[in-house]
Order: C-alpha cells, then sequence, then structure tokens
C-alpha cells in the first residue's frame, strides 16, 4: 500500500457499477493494461469515469480483495465534488491525472503563498486561506501577514483560537473551562491580562495589615525564620530622617532602625491606627 497517489499510463477497464459507491472494474480494453496489474490493496490513484454522457475525476482507493475503488470526487459534469450518480450501463474507468492538480497550472500567480495539503480522502486541496511564509518560515492562517510562527487571524470568533488542554486562546484573552483544575465550584473563565495584579477585594485598607480573609489568596508572604519582620531598608548610621527609599523586605530588626534613645519597646508600642489598637488590646 501506498501512502502516496500513483499515475500510470495506460491502464482502463469496463464497469457496469451504478450509483454513487464503490466501482467494480470488470472487462479489460485492447492495448490497455489492467488495475490490479499496477495497484496493490489501499494504493491510491487518481481516476476517471465516464458512461459518454457524464463524467468524474477524482481521487480512488484500490480494494484489491474484490478488485474494485472507492469514489471521491475532485470535479464531474454536475457541476460539484459530489460523486456522480451513475445509471446502468457500460462506462469506461482509467487511471489520470487532473488538470486542476497538475504543477504547471496550479493555483493562480495571486496564491503562490497559500499552502497545499492532502484532505483525509487524499484529495489535493489548496487553500489561499493558508500562508506560508518560506523567507521568514512563519505560517499565517486567515492571514496573509504572519508576525510569529503560527499567527491566527479572523474575526475574533471561534476560527481566531487555539484550543489546546481544555483552554483556548482568542483575542479576548485565555479562556479556562469550568471544573479546571478538577474545582467543582470553579466555573470558568477569561483572563483578560497577562499577569492579574494583586488585588484587594474591599476598601477595608486594615485587611491588608491583617493578611486574612480574601486578601490572603490574593497575597502571598514566603515563610521567613523566626526574629525576621517586614520593613524597608537599613537605616544608615547616624541618619534621622529622609534615608532614602526602597522596596520592603523580610530582615532583622537593625538598631539603626530606631531613633535615637528610642527602646525597641518604645519603638514598637509607638505605631498607630489598627495596629496600634491590636498591640495595646493584647500587649501584657
Amino acid at each position: 500500500m501506498s501512502n502516496h497517489i500513483l499515475v500510470f499510463d495506460r491502464i482502463k477497464q469496463i464497469s457496469n457499477s451504478t450509483g454513487t459507491s464503490n466501482f467494480l472494474l470488470e472487462d479489460s480494453v485492447d492495448g490497455f493494461g489492467l488495475f490490479s496489474s499496477v495497484l496493490s490493496d489501499g494504493d491510491n490513484f487518481f481516476y476517471a469515469i465516464t458512461d459518454n454522457t457524464s463524467f468524474e475525476v477524482g481521487s480512488g482507493v484500490y480494494i484489491s480483495s474484490t478488485d474494485e475503488f472507492e469514489r471521491h470526487a475532485i470535479s464531474t459534469s454536475n457541476g460539484n465534488s459530489n460523486n456522480v450518480d451513475f445509471p446502468a450501463g457500460r462506462k469506461e474507468v482509467y487511471i489520470t491525472y487532473p488538470a486542476s492538480h497538475a504543477v504547471m497550472t496550479g493555483p493562480n500567480a495571486s496564491q503562490q503563498g497559500g499552502v497545499a495539503f492532502w484532505q483525509s480522502e487524499q484529495t489535493l486541496n489548496y487553500d489561499p486561506d493558508l500562508f506560508w511564509n518560506n523567507n521568514t518560515k512563519y505560517l499565517g492562517i486567515r492571514t496573509l501577514t504572519p508576525q510569529y510562527g503560527i499567527e491566527l487571524g479572523g474575526d475574533g470568533s471561534q476560527q481566531s483560537m487555539v484550543s489546546a488542554s481544555g483552554f483556548a486562546v482568542g483575542p479576548t484573552g485565555l479562556h479556562f473551562p469550568a471544573l479546571n483544575g478538577g474545582d467543582a465550584t470553579y466555573s470558568g473563565g477569561i483572563q483578560f491580562k497577562h499577569f492579574e495584579p494583586n488585588e484587594i477585594g474591599d476598601n477595608n485598607l486594615n485587611a491588608v495589615v491583617e493578611l486574612s480573609g480574601d486578601v490572603q489568596n490574593v497575597i502571598k508572604l514566603k515563610e521567613q525564620n523566626a526574629g525576621y519582620f517586614f520593613a524597608g531598608p537599613i537605616v544608615p548610621e547616624g541618619c534621622q530622617t529622609n534615608c532614602g527609599s526602597s522596596l520592603p523586605s523580610f530582615r532583622q530588626l537593625e538598631e539603626t532602625d530606631l531613633p535615637p534613645s528610642v527602646a525597641l519597646i518604645d519603638f514598637v508600642l509607638a505605631v498607630s491606627g489598627y495596629l496600634q489598637s491590636q498591640i495595646n488590646s493584647n500587649h501584657p
């Protein structure tokens, strides 16, 4: 069996088959060879059928056990790609090479950047919506100007999306299905931004200090060794005010963090606001 389309010269037989299904190969024709002399079971080939009134050109799959072939029409006398419904009578069947698939004719010049591929029924199909840039090796689907290795064009509907492993990527973001990760409570949704920023679920800024409730699910803090606290940069020795700024981190408390002549406990008790009330109620 060959997975490629096979072409041979001077192969023709007579068939009396009818309808749109497989054709049985019957009588030989003087001066021509038999299909069985060049084809093996499962081989693919181009054929033509005519009863001198109607015709069908297509791709066939040979069945050696019954000396017949499957029919998949490419061009027909009925003006479409459906198999012709042949009536009773004598038909000539022969191996050919369709003009629409000849390299020298092919697609017109305006489509020469397209991609040709084999469909499931071994019919060579040319689709100008698939564009291959041979210089950049970019593949465009519904776009003639791909800027990436694979780029999808389209109108923003499902044809412009890529689905993989249960989620889809489209022009409106990353689409996650319901029950994603096996979570029965998750109804699915769309991530519109590349990375979602940290958020506070309400206007209570004290919740950020407590790091409790919903905020705990948004702001994640790495576990630290005992004796570390969350603060800005270490105060340079001798600096009183405007000692510079930097992002806070977990570190040990330094003496330079305290104003001159202020004990550590006095420094802690000097905080104000919501945290001050918590210290007042819990400090011995």
